[in-house]
């Protein structure tokens, strides 16, 4: 039987190790207590669903240290898994979700919804904003995929896409509200995409694409089990995959998820879609139409 590292000590090292690998970029004369912090994480792949989502959660270092905290202190709670090389509890949205996965089945209903509304609430006192930006894999595939001639492209160009969308989201946000703060990005771990996202990035940053590059100083990847704000990325990301799939998939048939509810409540997050005409519009704008 695993047996997790303590609370304490988890927290104090964690900490530490987010804060460093974020701000190794600056130079020593800005101060990381300055900097935004945005998480990023994707739900779902173009192989295996017809929806892909990409969710981002914004807030500042000092308000990621009183979540990671309080994140921390559920998870210990509720007994969650204990991952067997980094030996810590860690949440993942599928996981969860899945009738299969066995490590929540110590919970009974009114538990898991009193467990995953914790999170929730924890991820809303948190958050300064929240975005999840969606594409319909059909979609993308009949406007889109045609005009990536080479498979590196094709297997990456959907996270790209929706990276870019919610790079610009972002920016203009924090710009409206006139917060000058630099932004520094972490994403999970994704061996296909990192190369890629990061050279894209690079290229927004460096050319200041739409003049919002110049926002974000930073992009690191990261672990998940290690950054846990990577988990609300994570379930902020589900839960804007499955509220797509069921308005454009299913019709809109089934009524809005409870979890999405909480996540909503406080008008801090922006789900958004790519529909056929915003596709259309970059292929025709972005891409080289094929000879």
């Amino acid at each position: 039987m695993l047996t997790p590292k303590p609370l304490k000590d988890t927290i104090a090292q964690s900490v530490v190790k987010q804060i460093i690998r974020a701000a190794h970029p600056f130079t020593s004369r800005e101060r990381v207590s300055a900097v935004v912090f945005a998480y990023f994480d994707e739900s779902g792949k173009p192989d295996h669903s017809p929806v892909v989502s990409l969710g981002a959660v914004v807030a500042s270092e000092r308000k990621w240290k009183d979540f990671e905290k309080e994140w921390m202190k559920e998870l210990y709670l509720v007994k969650a898994p204990i991952h067997p090389r980094h030996n810590l509890p860690y949440f993942h949205m599928t996981d969860f979700e899945s009738p299969d996965c066995k490590d929540y089945r110590h919970l009974n209903k009114d538990a898991r919804e009193a467990f995953i509304s914790s999170l929730a609430g924890i991820v809303n006192e948190t958050i300064s904003y929240g975005v999840v930006e969606s594409l319909a894999v059909k979609d993308w595939n009949e406007i889109v995929m045609p005009h990536f001639l080479d498979s590196y492209r094709q297997n990456r160009g959907w996270y790209l896409f929706m990276l870019q969308n919610a790079l610009i989201d972002i920016a203009y946000w924090t710009k409206n509200l006139s917060l000058h703060e630099p932004i520094a990005c972490i994403f999970d771990t994704n061996n296909e995409v990192s190369y890629a996202a990061t050279e894209h990035f690079n290229d927004i940053r460096e050319n200041d694409y739409c003049g919002i590059g110049h926002r974000f100083v930073s992009a690191t990847f990261a672990n998940s089990v290690q950054f846990c704000p990577l988990q609300a990325a994570d379930i902020l990301a589900y839960e804007g995959r499955k509220d797509i799939h069921n308005k454009y998939i299913d019709g809109g048939e089934r009524p809005i998820r409870k979890l999405l509810q909480v996540l909503l409540k406080e008008g801090r997050l922006n789900i958004s879609r790519s529909n056929r005409e915003d596709l259309e519009t970059f292929r025709d704008v972005f891409l080289r139409p094929r000879q």
